[in-house]
């Protein structure tokens, strides 16, 4: 009986950090114009929004994944620490200018 309440812990491993420095429409979406401060951001990345000044779940503003990346005009899979791009999420989510964003994978 005890096995059925174990709940597994999922663990998040951030892969890359970056910074909100502006916002674009393209279509019917937002892309999301982002500086590279750490790590690297990767096509199909779980990624997260935080804005500082809420204490509710950290901070989070919402949750997505990394549908594409744009590099300039070309898209990447993947860019790195000290870049910038944009970058197109899946599902959208509510993101401002200063925000962070967070990649990162479930342990």
């Amino acid at each position: 009986a005890a096995n059925g309440m174990l709940v597994p812990i999922e663990v998040e491993e951030v892969l890359g950090v970056g910074a909100v420095i502006a916002e674009f429409p393209f279509e019917k979406m937002r892309v999301c114009g982002t500086r590279v401060t750490d790590g690297r951001f990767a096509k199909n990345d779980l990624i997260k929004i935080v804005r500082s000044g809420i204490e509710e779940n950290e901070g989070v503003v919402g949750r997505s994944k990394v549908k594409s990346i744009r590099a300039g005009k070309d898209e990447v899979n993947k860019i790195e620490k000290g870049k910038e791009c944009g970058i197109f999420l899946d599902p959208q989510v509510d993101f401002r200018v200063g925000d962070d964003i967070i990649s990162y994978r479930l342990k």
